[in-house]
């Protein structure tokens, strides 16, 4: 009987051990996983808002996880010791509270395919669990993080249908968000719309009715955005998130022209105490909004004001940035543009305009080049030799054609005095028919609607009032010499191409088609310059059409036709567009661009 006894003791006790050895083991994984999370996200283990957003825009958006090496060694004993209890006590009621340990361990530090696969362990072996819709919220922000947001979503559905889920609302956040960064900004503001109706009480509606304007402003509806900013303010937001709307509101009113109205929001917000660490980047409006009134004195005084009082930063960098557009697009002085956009470059090389300036720079570099080159002496004739002579002889016999040939068409020169309008004077004789009738769609000082500059990520620049009428013109194009398009008429419309190639060993020949070659590749070069890079269509349109007009039978033709065309088309002059893409389809039938 006492040896009975004995072994139930003995039974008991390593019962109770065991007990306690698996028990002590799970909670010291516990104990560390703890410590670890408060090290990581201290008393917020749910981080809403965006700690490490940009200026540009910090309402409240999911973060990813970052760690330190001493929280990556806390949830690694962590792992270990949880392992332990999931491998050698399957049986244990601790199992899924161990398998939530190494899942969210492993999600902390970013491990999210590890992570994946220990919470979906646990939503199939223990579906009741009291960690299971905290899995499947978990299970779709790793697959967010891993941009895989189709399994994202489905894991958020999940989330979303389980009424008792804690995590509902911010579910149904990170779904609309999707839409969000996807650029699918129709349904990102149905999605949204939702979301405010379902959860008007929580802590992300006030982010997700600021989303809702920031689509509206995307799909250029101004006035539904501002209006949608505006109603942040029905919703409990935070001081920063108050201040991202109000200045996302008056930065949509200077885009939606309403000037005045943009003008007082960034007034009213640069007298806010609170907000005067955010100074610079509301002078940067003001100054923005001086410039669209047509005060761009009083801009240039305020972006300097700004270099002066926040050097190094990108602050001064945007401030250099914006001069540089006022000189290059107001001013028209191409030499101090270059030079705003060169300090650009040295204020801050992690700045979003470094790229941008350095690009602007670059361009007006390129221009410079281009011009210079137009500006080179014309090919000269050298005397001719014996293997010469017949060619020569064939040029002087169908000179008078090659002469007709010319006089129809315009000749540039008169449109190229030293100081000029963009346009030229429609009173002048011999100016091209297809140029004058640029001045169909011009102001009243005789120039074209400036296009807006849209650059990437950043609020379109818009552009001042237009220079005064007699101001110098920087971007006047070069004249093509009266002895250069003769060379190119006696080549193209004069010679054979068994003429040219019989004469081909001859070096004048050679310089000259060399030449014109090289003059008609740079002009259509200057042209897709001022089309693309410098936001001149006036400009560009002039040169399209000059390459047309002078060098029909180029490879360049069609494609300067075209582009003509959809100039026209852009300034919705849709009469001179038509007959651009006619004549191109006419001319030049076996052309890609008439195709």
């Amino acid at each position: 009987m006492s040896n009975m006894i004995r072994k139930i003791v003995l039974i008991l006790s390593l019962v109770l051990f065991t007990s306690c050895v698996y028990y002590n083991t799970f909670y010291n994984a516990k104990q560390k996983f703890k410590q670890a999370e408060q090290n990581q996200f201290g008393k917020d283990k749910k981080p809403r808002s965006n700690r490490g957003a940009t200026e540009i825009n910090r309402a409240g958006l999911p973060i990813e996880p970052s760690i330190s090496i001493s929280e990556k060694t806390l949830y690694k004993s962590a792992i270990e010791k949880a392992t332990k209890v999931v491998v050698y006590h399957p049986e244990s009621k601790y199992v899924d509270d161990a398998l939530w340990v190494i899942g969210k361990s492993r999600y902390n530090m970013t491990e999210y395919i590890a992570s994946d696969k220990k919470f979906r362990e646990l939503v199939v072996r223990f579906p009741q669990s009291k960690y299971s819709d905290d899995a499947y919220y978990y299970i779709g922000m790793g697959q967010f993080w891993m941009r895989k947001y189709d399994v994202a979503l489905e894991s958020f559905n999940q989330v979303i249908n389980d009424k008792n889920s804690s995590y509902r609302d911010d579910a149904a956040f990170n779904i609309a968000y999707m839409d969000f960064i996807n650029e699918n900004h129709s349904s990102a503001i149905l999605s949204f719309g939702e979301f405010l109706k379902d959860f008007p009480k929580s802590d992300s509606a006030a982010t997700a009715q600021f989303f809702v304007g920031v689509c509206k402003d995307s799909l250029g509806e101004f006035i539904e955005a501002i209006q949608a900013y505006k109603n942040v303010d029905k919703y409990n937001s935070s001081h920063e998130l108050y201040f991202d709307s109000r200045f996302a509101y008056g930065s949509t009113a200077l885009k939606a022209d309403s000037i005045k109205l943009g003008m007082s929001v960034f007034e009213d917000l640069s007298k806010q105490e609170r907000y005067f660490e955010r100074s610079s980047n509301i002078r940067l409006k003001i100054a923005e909004g001086m410039h669209l009134m047509g005060k761009t004195e009083d801009a240039e005084a305020e972006y300097l004001k700004v270099i002066e009082q926040f050097p190094k930063t990108n602050q001064s960098a945007e401030a250099y940035y914006r001069l540089g557009l006022i000189y290059q697009d107001t001013k028209y002085d191409l030499e101090k543009a270059k030079e705003y956009y060169n300090n650009a470059t040295k204020e801050k090389r992690d700045s979003p305009f470094y790229h941008l300036a350095l690009t602007k720079a670059a361009n007006i570099t390129k221009l410079e080049t281009y011009r210079i080159k137009l500006e080179r002496d014309p090919p000269k004739e050298s005397a001719p030799n014996d293997t010469l002579q017949p060619d020569l002889a064939n040029i002087e016999n169908n000179q008078d054609d090659a002469d007709s040939s010319l006089e129809q068409i315009p000749q540039p020169t008169s449109l190229m005095p030293d100081k000029m309008d963009f346009i030229g004077d429609p009173n002048q004789p011999g100016i091209p028919s297809l140029i004058s009738r640029i001045r169909e769609g011009a102001n009243k000082d005789g120039r074209l609607p400036k296009d807006s500059i849209s650059m990437p990520s950043f609020e379109p620049y818009f552009m001042g009032p237009p220079a005064p009428k007699d101001s110098v013109d920087i971007f006047n194009r070069q004249e093509i010499p009266d002895s250069l398009k003769d060379e190119f008429g006696r080549i193209q419309d004069t010679l054979t191409a068994a003429e040219v190639q019989d004469s081909i060993e001859n070096t004048a020949v050679q310089d000259s088609l060399k030449l014109i070659n090289e003059d008609i590749e740079i002009r259509f070069l200057l042209a897709e310059l001022y089309h693309h890079d410098l936001n001149r269509p006036d400009s560009a349109l002039q040169e399209y059409l000059l390459l047309v007009e002078t060098y029909p039978k180029s490879e360049y033709a069609p494609k300067a036709l075209l582009a003509s065309a959809l100039i026209y088309e852009k300034n919705k002059e849709s009469t001179n567009a038509k007959e651009m893409y006619l004549r191109l389809i006419n001319t030049y039938q076996s052309s890609d661009q008439a195709r």
